[in-house]
């Protein structure tokens, strides 16, 4: 092996701090510090060399918080804020006690000889409560959205993260955005923040259950908040006060109901275009005898569930028509009564005077229907039959009597 590659590699060693690392820094040299607790790093070595914490503040400053010397096993702090030991020998402890935001946010170093690991510092005040949940569903869209107000927040990097988790929900398992900050107000000489966490558009479910879903905040404190929401199908809808038959110009107001569902489901009629359970008809027409209304539900994003309903339209009927059917009925009662007098006159005449009947012996050999066609032939000839009006009036009262 050549004398550059061996030198090469020496430095890429050195430069990379082999067997050195700073513990206790999460994942990808990356660890929060909650400003309300004190805080440590620790850092170990393989070189006898004097170790340096260094913290490269997000300014572009640069100071030296301690420095420790391994023979000795023996450090010294810049200031009180800090307290830098070795636990034991190639492994040294660095304690920040208070003022975290301008004592240890940033990328603190651990410099042994010209290695050195490093580990990216945030220093935060979790979000501990929200407040002013709500949840919203687009009926439309059939999606959800909710929103969460957070009160009092902090991160030294600026960054805060919802993390919205569904269970039991098969749309989607999780959503992460960032929060909107809404206020940023100071207390006890410390800036903090209020925001808000939202998601929208997640394409809510169809089957009957009830759907949880979780917000979590980073910065945060565990779950902060939990809301459920149930899905309930509707039922077959049903017609309330809708008439079989109307009167030419009367109104008609039929009434889709339908039986509760989660959320409630959007009723229209067709033809129509508004979403209303109410179908209202004014003034009624003539040319709209016969048309046919169909009731609908709207749900999970699609119409469902139908019913119709059919208009029957009779005409109205003027003060002439009614007095011309009044005489027409009054005079038929006339003729009819007239009618049944001169029959009950011929059938006694017939009975007395006619030899046949006269013969008590022979009487039983005639049909007493003779009498009864003779009487119905002299009604057909003598009594006249209904108008169209009347007839008309006389069927429309029977369909609504049957109704």
């Amino acid at each position: 092996m050549s004398l550059n590659l061996i030198l090469l590699l020496l430095t890429a060693l050195l430069c990379t701090g082999y067997g050195q690392q700073i513990s206790n820094c999460g994942e990808q040299n990356r660890v929060d510090a909650d400003e309300g607790r004190a805080f440590n790093l620790t850092c170990t070595h393989a070189f006898r060399s004097p170790l340096q914490w260094v913290l490269h503040r997000p300014d572009g400053s640069v100071i030296t918080l301690a420095t420790c010397s391994l023979p000795a096993l023996a450090c010294n702090s810049s200031s009180s804020n800090y307290n830098a030991v070795y636990t034991q020998r190639y492994v040294s402890t660095l304690t920040v006690q208070q003022n975290l935001r301008t004592s240890i946010a940033g990328r603190v170093s651990c410099y042994v000889s010209v290695s050195q690991t490093y580990c990216d510092v945030r220093v935060v005040y979790p979000a501990k409560k929200v407040s002013n949940s709500s949840v919203a569903m687009n009926m439309m869209n059939w999606t959800l959205s909710a929103s969460v107000d957070v009160n009092k927040i902090y991160a030294s990097d600026g960054r805060y993260i919802c993390q919205w988790t569904f269970s039991d929900w098969t749309a989607a398992q999780m959503q992460t955005n960032e929060m909107t900050i809404d206020q940023n107000f100071t207390e006890a000489g410390k800036e903090f923040n209020n925001g808000k966490c939202a998601f929208g558009g997640v394409p809510m479910p169809t089957s009957d259950g009830v759907y949880n879903y979780c917000l979590a905040v980073n910065p945060g404190e565990g779950i902060l908040a939990k809301e459920s929401f149930q899905i309930r199908q509707p039922g077959s809808p049903t017609l309330d006060h809708c008439p079989a038959v109307i009167t030419e110009g009367n109104d008609v107001k039929c009434t889709c109901r339908y039986s509760d569902s989660s959320p409630p489901a959007l009723v229209t009629w067709f033809p129509g275009t508004d979403f209303n359970a109410l179908l209202q008809l004014l003034d009624v027409r003539m040319t709209q005898n016969g048309t046919n209304y169909t009731c609908s539900q709207y749900w999970g994003g699609d119409y469902q569930n139908q019913i119709t309903y059919t208009l029957h339209v009779m005409p109205r009927l003027t003060p002439k028509d009614e007095s011309d059917m009044t005489a027409e009925i009054t005079g038929g009662v006339v003729v009819f009564v007239v009618a049944a007098l001169v029959v009950a006159v011929v059938v006694m005449w017939i009975k007395t005077c006619n030899p046949v009947y006269a013969d008590p012996r022979r009487r039983s050999e005639v049909e007493d229907s003779h009498v009864y066609s003779d009487l119905a032939s002299f009604y057909e000839q003598n009594v006249p039959a209904p108008s169209g009006k009347l007839k008309l009036l006389i069927e429309t009262r029977e369909k609504q009597a049957h109704t």
